[in-house]
């Protein structure tokens, strides 16, 4: 609340005696985001733009790790909201235009990709597909991918359908649970 107030009498209104810059932007929303809550990552969300959009401020590598390890933490203890995955996206869009080390923005893409397919899948897959940041190699372990690990097809299927992407077909019986008689099971199990 104290930073709050000290960042609108130093940098906002009529009576603003500085100007601010992406530092001064970088301990507002680390402010914001020790609250580990949706409102901190609203607020959060909100200084960003402004700093953006309205005083036209690039972030740097500092505080896109502020922003990024926040949304971790928040999206591992609370749901996280479509307009927070496209926050995201828009972080790791800007992320991309800052020199970054060998591998480090790839690390981050991945830690967020993990927070992301779990809580929120479908928003993630569909921000992250419009901005360009995920594709079929993007996140592939590279030990997996030297021994073939990420090409495994496990050959379970939900329900007896074929969820291959792509897959129009129907799937085919299985001699040894038809000879067992499972191939049409009914569990008595329903999704509402």
């Amino acid at each position: 609340q104290a930073a709050r107030k000290s960042f609108e009498h130093f940098f906002q209104g009529p009576e603003a005696k500085l100007r601010p810059d992406v530092i001064s932007y970088s301990t507002m929303i680390t402010s914001v985001l020790k609250k580990m809550s949706y409102e901190g990552l609203k607020e959060a969300r909100k200084f960003y733009e402004e700093m953006k959009y309205q005083r036209r401020i690039s972030p740097d590598n500092g505080l896109v790790d502020i922003i990024l390890k926040g949304v971790i933490v928040s999206g591992q203890n609370d749901s996280l909201l479509a307009a927070d995955v496209r926050f995201v996206a828009g972080v790791l869009r800007d992320a991309e235009k800052l020199e970054w080390g060998e591998g480090q923005l790839e690390r981050r893409k991945r830690a967020v990709q993990t927070i992301m397919t779990g809580r929120m899948a479908g928003t993630w897959k569909e921000e992250s597909d419009l901005y360009g940041l995920t594709s079929v190699d993007a996140y592939e372990d590279q030990l997996f991918k030297k021994h073939g690990w990420n090409k495994v097809d496990s050959g379970f299927r939900l329900w007896g359908a074929d969820l291959r992407r792509g897959s129009s077909r129907r799937p085919e019986r299985d001699d040894f649970l038809q000879s067992k008689g499972w191939n049409n099971v009914d569990s008595g199990f329903r999704i509402i």
